[in-house]
């Protein structure tokens, strides 16, 4: 009798040891990093997880723990080396082995126009986003020593995928945006140098996911930012504006985000998507034309007809 085929093998996380950077809970329905870190216990994998604030890192843990599942928890920014290493060094002493990491960790940075942004701004969000390549240089090491083919993942935004990218600037977003690009193309480069040792690296860029920081952090900063240069918005403007670029209109789910995760860390996908920034953004379509701004304090936009 030919063998049943299965989609995917609802088992094949049991056991394994997944690193998720950026995994406390926050506020509202979570964060993406904590959803995907529960989904991955849900599955019966063995966790490590890290994030800045001691608070929501400890609700993580315990829901974790609370489901069966063994973790180990570093509290601490992942910009800071001593960090990372400290979580691989438990990891190693804990499980011995790392067979799955997703890069999560990231900041909205500085919701300003580019004129206005200190360059410490900058360098802070591209220090927190770019741990991507001292966790993927970390597990590649980890992983190789021990023969595993493993998966290494990171979350990117749609608002930075590469193709059309003139056409999808995101405002007042520049740290973040440019930090986030930036991981995505480590990731196709990485994917190349460790393909010979098995291991498969992704980047998958979601758009809009419902959460805490998105409506109270991010589109109020956003609005207070357009008034300043003479458009009169509301953060709840901005966010329907968004939802109907989407053609379900509606942003994705916490749920929708985690799956994707799993999904793509899958033994089933990762052949597949390796080497690529795999786009799962619910089909929103976010075009801006090209424009310059007027300078902050009045003044008239430049004469571009001739």
């Amino acid at each position: 009798m030919p063998k049943r085929f299965e989609m995917f093998d609802p088992d094949q996380f049991r056991g394994k040891v997944v690193m998720v950077t950026g995994a406390g809970k926050g506020t509202g329905p979570g964060g993406i990093g904590y959803n995907a870190a529960l989904a991955f216990a849900r599955s019966g994998a063995r966790l490590a997880i890290v994030g800045r604030t001691e608070e929501t890192l400890r609700a993580t843990r315990s829901e974790i723990e609370a489901l069966g599942g063994e973790v180990v928890a570093a509290v601490g920014d992942v910009s800071d080396a001593a960090v990372l290493s400290g979580l691989f060094d438990a990891v190693d002493s804990r499980f011995g082995r790392l067979d799955i990491l997703i890069n999560n960790a990231g900041v909205s940075g500085e919701v300003r126009a580019l004129v206005r942004i200190p360059s410490k701004s900058f360098r802070y969000a591209f220090n927190v986003h770019l741990h991507t390549m001292a966790t993927t240089r970390l597990a590649a090491r980890l992983m190789r020593g021990r023969g595993i083919h493993g998966t290494i993942l990171s979350v990117g935004t749609y608002f930075t995928s590469p193709h059309r990218q003139i056409l999808r600037p995101y405002p007042f977003r520049t740290p973040y945006t440019g930090a986030q690009a930036w991981k995505l193309e480590h990731s196709r480069v990485s994917a190349w140098e460790l393909a010979r040792d098995g291991i498969r690296v992704i980047a998958l860029s979601l758009g809009p996911v419902e959460g805490g920081r998105i409506d109270s952090i991010v589109y109020p900063l956003g609005a207070l930012e357009r008034g300043l240069w003479g458009r009169e918005v509301r953060g709840d403007d901005i966010r329907r504006k968004t939802e109907e670029m989407h053609p379900a209109k509606r942003f994705l789910t916490q749920d929708d985000a985690a799956r994707s995760i799993l999904a793509l860390a899958s033994r089933e996908l990762r052949d597949s998507a390796n080497g690529t920034v795999v786009e799962l953004a619910g089909g929103v379509d976010y075009r801006v034309p090209p424009q310059v701004a007027p300078p902050l304090l009045g003044g008239r936009l430049p004469d571009l007809a001739g």
